[in-house]
């Protein structure tokens, strides 16, 4: 199975207000594969809540390989992959990591 699969139990038993336990009796699931799963989804949406979507204009890459334009902040990522922030307006969007 996948979270897929399971992410209709999850949210169906969060809604009902039931507890796990009663959810799966009720459902006739294994209630630990429910707290299994139920786990792995918090995991999956912990990670997904970690990104921000930022709206841009489509790049113009030309520009942006001979561009001199200032620097205003890196944003650098677990993976070692690093985005260069030029416009203040983008700069501004994202969260204040420093607090």
């Amino acid at each position: 199975m996948s979270i897929a699969k399971w992410r209709p139990h999850i949210e169906a038993c969060e809604a009902s207000g039931m507890s796990k336990s009663a959810y799966a009796k009720q459902h006739n699931i294994d209630y630990k594969q429910l707290i299994y799963w139920y786990k792995k989804y918090e995991q999956y949406n912990l990670k997904r809540n970690d990104l921000i979507r930022v709206k841009s204009p489509a790049p113009n890459l030309e520009h942006a390989l001979t561009s001199n334009q200032q620097v205003l902040g890196i944003m650098e990522y677990p993976s070692g992959v690093k985005l260069y922030i030029h416009h203040l307006d983008l700069l501004q969007s994202l969260p204040d990591w420093r607090s």
